[in-house]
């Protein structure tokens, strides 16, 4: 393998390290992925976007032109070793979302087509990002405001990755095992690739054939990552259970109770958070302490306590004193809170000074925290 800082030429192109990229230069030959397909195609005048993708594929060498655009010579050295990093913490966490979400697009591109997991570059794109959010739950409170209708599925996976791997460390799991539940997440709909893409993103109500292969993608899922040997059993296991339910009513097998994988309970409550949190074409924008509530009435009987309670205590927390506006445009504060009904406080409204316990008033919810 070549030698960070050495090059050869060959008539008018020579052959650099992939390290030593910077934008402008303009790239001699396609870049081959482990697919078979090209990433990048010669030609291309590479730009920062260019650059980190082909770092997230792990390509090594590269063939450039001896001039960049600008036609100043290629002369590759230290100094630009590790100038385009895109795991460096600088990096905006949004930025590092948004490129997960792209990387994952493309990706679902090659599952279409049957191709294997790329493990090890999806490691390298996920795991600084699993690592960085763990400092960024103010970038997890508002990740389901960035989904759209049409990137949805890939911005579904991503954010799932993401919040299953935050409430497991939350729970107790050190950094390796919340890195294989984060992954395990992302890999939860992989076997939507299977399925025709007017499926799942279709306004109308489904038929029944229709539900049955939605019902089918887990086990597509598991197939897809049973080979790979970086992910745990564990982690196979919650890819294929993530939405069977504690009662036995989920699917695709019906199993329940102590069967289901730890792991699949945490992506479980995840995926319905992000899932009824996201604006979709059949669905309005609901208050997240509205969704926060409807995830804690499941609590011990469709979805495990642990998981809910670490999900609620950290993405709908409430005090004693926060002041609130309700459903109903009345703004007030939190005075009493029951340990079993967290979602359902006691408000005293502001101008009048009555108490609206909405245990009572179950058509009343929190709006938002002021």
């Amino acid at each position: 393998m070549l030698g960070y800082f050495h090059e050869r030429v060959w008539g008018d192109f020579m052959r650099i390290h992939a390290r030593e990229l910077e934008e402008g230069y303009i790239l001699e030959k396609d870049i081959i992925g482990k697919t078979g397909r090209p990433i990048v195609r010669q030609q291309t005048v590479l730009t920062d976007e260019h650059i980190r993708f082909i770092h997230a594929f792990l390509v090594e060498d590269v063939y450039v032109s001896p001039k960049t655009i600008d036609g100043e010579h290629v002369k590759p050295s230290k100094k630009t070793m590790h100038k385009i990093d895109p795991t460096q913490p600088q990096r905006p966490i949004r930025y590092m979302y948004e490129n997960a979400v792209q990387f994952m697009i493309d990706h679902f591109q090659t599952w279409r087509q049957h191709l294997a997991v790329d493990m090890p570059a999806i490691r390298y794109q996920m795991i600084p990002l699993l690592d960085r959010v763990e400092e960024e739950k103010s970038f997890l409170q508002r990740v389901h405001l960035y989904a759209t209708n049409e990137s949805y599925m890939y911005h579904h996976s991503v954010a799932m990755s993401l919040l299953s791997s935050y409430v497991a460390r939350r729970i107790g799991y050190d950094r390796g095992e919340s890195i294989q539940v984060g992954l395990a997440a992302l890999f939860a709909d992989s076997g939507m690739s299977h399925i025709d893409e007017k499926i799942p993103t279709s306004s109308r109500p489904l038929r029944a054939e229709e539900v049955q292969l939605v019902h089918e993608h887990p086990l597509y899922s598991y197939r897809m990552v049973e080979p790979i040997q970086t992910l745990t059993q564990g982690a196979k296991v919650a890819v294929l259970q993530h939405h069977e339910r504690l009662n036995g009513t989920g699917y695709p097998l019906g199993v329940q109770g102590k069967r289901i994988h730890p792991y699949a309970h945490i992506i479980a409550v995840c995926d319905m958070y992000h899932a009824m949190a996201s604006e979709r074409p059949y669905q309005e924008k609901q208050s997240i302490y509205r969704i926060c509530e409807e995830i804690w009435e499941e609590r011990n009987v469709t979805l495990q306590g642990k998981a809910v309670e670490a999900f609620v205590d950290e993405f709908a927390p409430l005090s004693v004193g926060n002041p609130v506006v309700l459903s109903n445009g009345k703004r007030g504060k939190i005075v009493f809170i029951h340990p079993d009904q967290p979602m359902r406080p006691i408000i005293q409204i502001h101008d009048t000074d009555e108490l609206y316990p909405l245990g009572d008033y179950r058509d009343i919810y929190i709006e938002e925290i002021l």
